[in-house]
């Protein structure tokens, strides 16, 4: 989140509020706001604990200060060297975790950290059979705790890593938009496998 303060001590005070995903940020790093590429200088590091540091690693909750303003939004991301791919259909391995199957004709809400979307599922490449642990054909019949793999349609694009490099960008969980329940929590995959 953004924190505007402007107060005789703090002028015109600008901070980006979050918890550090994933590596390390320090004062002086240049750092990107994924999606819009728009680029900044960490001008400072300030926590609830610690008050002012000049470097911070996951998972610390921090409030950056930059040397210029930029266009950040809640749930966006701020990142440092290689970016979050931005997709907008991505592969996962889902854990079901309702008692009634997939409902293939409704957009469940998706909640990745603390950002949210809609997103329909487009279908099942395979289901991992829970007695021999092989994948076998898949389909919406999917019953509780059943594991599978499957394509999903983001109502708008979200920054993710693959599970394997990044647990908090490569996971979600979807929520049924009818009853607010967690049906199923997942791992964003490098492709179908």
């Amino acid at each position: 989140g953004v924190i505007r303060v402007d107060t005789p001590e703090h002028p015109e005070y600008r901070g980006y509020a979050g918890r550090i995903a994933s590596g390390t940020v320090r004062v002086g790093d240049e750092i990107a706001v994924a999606g819009s590429g728009m680029r900044a200088r960490v001008r400072g590091i300030q926590t609830y604990d610690l008050g002012e540091i000049t470097e911070a690693r996951a998972p610390l909750s921090i409030c950056l200060t930059l040397d210029r303003e930029v266009d950040v939004s809640r749930g966006d991301l701020l990142c440092g060297g290689e970016f979050p791919r931005n997709v907008s259909e991505v592969a996962i391995r889902i854990c079901w975790l309702a008692n009634d199957p997939p409902d293939l004709s409704i957009a469940y809400t998706v909640q990745q950290h603390v950002r949210k979307s809609k997103a329909k599922i487009l279908g099942f490449s395979h289901q991992l059979d829970m007695t021999s642990l092989r994948p076998r054909a898949g389909d919406a019949a999917l019953a509780m705790n059943d594991i599978a793999q499957a394509r999903l349609r983001l109502s708008q694009p979200l920054s993710v890593d693959d599970y394997s490099e990044n647990h908090t960008t490569g996971s979600m969980i979807l929520i049924d938009p009818r009853t607010h329940r967690t049906v199923a929590a997942g791992m964003i995959l490098a492709e179908e496998e």
